[in-house]
């Protein structure tokens, strides 16, 4: 397919392993100086290599097509170079804007359904291309004991050392549903100690737009147990 990489391309691993020693550096600064603040990072999102691993990712983890209908087949039919090439320039040119998500729904053991917000090939890949860039520095100031939504760890994990906590010695452990409140305040806020948001400021408003997320107020409750697995109805 046009604009495909796959395992086999040498440009492929090598914008990789650029990305990666990226990530290395950045999460070695931020272990080296905690209370440090990073700036133009948003020069790092823009750049070839790390929207080329974002595609990558993005490609591998498939997934349906948001509001646009475009798909992922479609944009290797389009061409990647092509695809990425006017995503950077739109992302230098200070143009970028996500938008809205496709709204879908998994059904649940209950009879109930969960709603899922499903952004669009481009919106993942330049998500997935701060991800990349930003999340070696939160990684660094991250405890042991922290194994929410981050690399290589799972809730599993975190029930598995709760039950050797548990056996290991005679006290009580009170394991309750997870809450999260004012999502967006708090997310901002914590990302604003490490990061100055620059040109990436009006990102966190449009991805929380795009989600809804901007409507709701006060208290957003998840249920303690992971999200199970279903067919996006």
């Amino acid at each position: 397919m046009a604009g495909q990489t796959g395992p086999k391309d040498p440009a492929g691993r090598e914008s990789g392993d650029k990305v990666r020693q990226l990530q290395r550096q950045l999460w070695a600064a931020a272990k080296r100086a905690p209370g440090r603040r990073f700036h133009a990072l948003y020069g790092q999102i823009c750049r070839g290599d790390v929207l080329q691993e974002a595609w990558k990712r993005v490609r591998r983890n498939r997934g349906a097509a948001g509001v646009d209908r475009v798909t992922i087949d479609e944009v290797e039919r389009y061409g990647v170079e092509r695809f990425l090439e006017e995503l950077g320039e739109v992302l230098r040119a200070g143009e970028y804007g996500a938008q809205v998500v496709r709204r879908a729904y998994i059904p649940k053991a209950d009879g109930a359904r969960r709603p899922l917000g499903i952004p669009t090939v481009r919106d993942r890949v330049a998500q997935m291309a701060a991800k990349l860039v930003l999340e070696p520095i939160f990684e660094a100031d991250f405890g042991a004991c922290s194994y929410g939504f981050r690399p290589r760890r799972s809730a599993q994990q975190a029930l598995e050392r709760l039950r050797q906590l548990g056996n290991a010695a005679n006290h009580f452990i009170d394991v309750d549903d997870y809450v999260v409140k004012r999502l967006r305040g708090l997310r901002v806020k914590r990302a604003g100690r490490n990061v100055r948001a620059g040109q990436t400021r009006h990102w966190d408003r449009d991805y929380f737009e795009s989600f809804g997320l901007h409507r709701l107020r006060g208290t957003i409750r998840y249920p303690g147990k992971p999200p199970g697995k279903g067919r996006i109805a």
